[in-house]
């Protein structure tokens, strides 16, 4: 039997991917759960997807009656947000809008416990913007996992000047019982794993205009020689006004912006033809996806390709070092947990 944290209470605000992703995996370490929805109508779909991955985790062995009854007792589905009152920690998983976030911690200020810890899922807005009129920053931290959860075992661990030694004490534990490794960040050296492929993915772009090449040449290139998955896949998996929304905010305090100009006009193009990606069937790539037409390149040219975007791609992760922001191992295991390479770039 897997051991009981009922002595902790965790909510979970937000039912996209990340939130659904998040509330699955905490259910596997049977602390008691809170899952505060918008809409009552997106509860009933939600409880039976939980209990339907429950069932056959119990029928398969991999849990006994003990947890499956526990893990079933023990998770809330509300829309009301007093129903958090109690919790530990309230991770906040909604969509990245500074407004929205800020009247949420706003909201949850006001019912949560003193103690309750807040922590945001935030993949590009800095914590210290998010708590705005509430009355504990010293609780407030930013907790960034990665999907799917289960198989990125590396989430960045953001603190704010104004968070307190217990606070990140605390968190530290909870990412121990929920075995996850992790960066610890000063605010200003937040996203660094967002951050290191922004100079990769904005020469990805510069490349295909000025090299008259399709989306699918550049991304079958760097699956075939560098990652598992292409620049603009990725871009349409994640949402193309997410990816503009988050790269206009790494290169926000950047002194030059031109090397991101292009990709970031590009991406808007596409958001105002409502092409976000995947979930509008319409991005870089039309969905259903067909075989995308590859512009015809001789073998010298995709060496030239593969160098150009891996000197980018490592000499980012290389400032990283070079800054003391975390250690060579720590960013090579970091990223090969990430991207699912092999091999972090720094050797």
């Amino acid at each position: 039997m897997n051991e009981l944290n009922e002595n902790i209470q965790i909510g979970i605000v937000g039912n996209g991917k990340m939130g659904t992703d998040i509330l699955h995996y905490l259910a596997n370490f049977n602390f008691r759960l809170v899952w505060l929805f918008k809409f009552d109508e997106e509860i009933e779909p939600a409880i039976k997807s939980f209990n339907k991955k429950q069932s056959r985790q119990f029928k398969n062995e991999l849990i006994d009656e003990a947890n499956f009854n526990f893990r079933i007792e023990n998770t809330v589905f509300t829309t009301k947000i007093e129903k958090l009152s109690d919790c530990d920690f309230i991770i906040e998983a909604i969509w990245e809008n500074l407004e929205e976030k800020q009247l949420l911690f706003n909201s949850l200020d006001k019912i949560a416990k003193k103690e309750c810890i807040f922590l945001s899922n935030s993949s590009s807005i800095k914590p210290s913007l998010i708590l705005k009129n509430t009355t504990r920053n010293q609780n407030f931290a930013a907790l960034h996992f990665f999907y799917p959860v289960a198989y990125k075992n590396i989430t960045e661990f953001i603190f704010t000047p104004e968070t307190s030694e217990f606070t990140i004490k605390k968190v530290k534990e909870l990412l121990k019982i929920i075995n996850r490794e992790y960066l610890l960040l000063e605010e200003e050296n937040a996203f660094i794993l967002n951050k290191v492929f922004v100079d990769f993915q904005a020469v990805a772009y510069q490349i295909t205009v000025q090299e008259n090449l399709s989306f699918a040449t550049i991304d079958n290139i760097i699956k075939d020689h560098i990652f598992p998955i292409g620049v603009f896949e990725l871009f349409d998996n994640v949402g193309n006004e997410i990816i503009h929304f988050s790269i206009s905010n790494y290169i926000e305090d950047f002194d030059d912006k031109s090397l991101y100009l292009p990709l970031l006009n590009k991406l808007q193009e596409l958001i105002s033809e409502n092409k976000l990606g995947i979930k509008t069937k319409a991005g870089f790539y039309n969905y259903p996806l067909l075989p995308a037409e590859e512009t015809i390149i001789d073998e010298v040219k995709i060496q030239e390709i593969i160098k150009v975007l891996n000197n980018h791609y490592e000499n980012s992760a290389k400032a990283i070092i070079e800054k003391n922001i975390c250690k060579k191992e720590e960013l090579n295991f970091a990223i090969k947990e990430y991207m699912g390479v092999e091999n972090g770039p720094i050797f």
